[in-house]
C-alpha cells in the first residue's frame, strides 16, 4: 500500500488516465472528485477507515485526516502506476521534451553528415 498526503483540491493520478482530487475537507469527512478519462467525474464522501474503488483492481482508503491534509492509503498492483498529480505532470513534461529531441536527431545527424562532407570534401 502507498500511502499520501493530500489537501483540498491536490490530485492523485491513477495508471496515468485517472485523477482522484480531493474536492474539500471537513472534520472528520473528506470528499473525493474521480475523474475518468472521458467520462463525467462523480463524487464520493469518505470518512477515517473508508475504502472507495475507483478502478477494477485499485482502491484508495482514508487513514486520517488532520485539519485540511487527507491521509491516503492507495492499494494498486505494481504494474499501475501511482503518482502526486504535480509529479505525474513532471513525467509527462519530460516525456514530451524527449520525445522531441529524438525527433530532431536524425535532422541535426544528416546537418553534420553534409556539413562533414562539405568540409572534407
Amino acid at each position: 500500500m502507498l500511502i499520501l498526503t493530500r489537501t483540498a483540491s491536490e490530485a492523485i493520478m491513477v495508471g496515468g488516465d485517472l485523477r482522484v482530487s480531493v474536492s474539500k475537507v471537513r472534520g472528520d469527512l473528506a470528499t473525493f472528485t474521480v475523474e475518468p478519462d472521458a467520462s463525467l467525474p462523480y463524487h464520493s464522501d469518505l470518512t477515517i477507515g473508508e475504502t472507495l474503488k475507483v478502478a477494477a483492481n485499485t482502491s484508495l482508503t482514508v487513514l486520517g485526516i488532520r485539519g485540511r491534509q487527507v491521509r491516503i492509503g492507495v492499494d494498486a498492483p505494481k504494474s499501475v502506476t501511482v503518482d502526486r498529480e504535480e509529479v505525474h505532470l513532471r513525467k509527462e513534461s519530460e516525456r514530451r521534451a524527449r520525445n522531441r529531441l529524438a525527433n530532431r536527431r536524425p535532422i541535426v545527424r544528416r546537418f553534420m553528415e553534409r556539413f562533414t562532407a562539405a568540409v572534407m570534401g
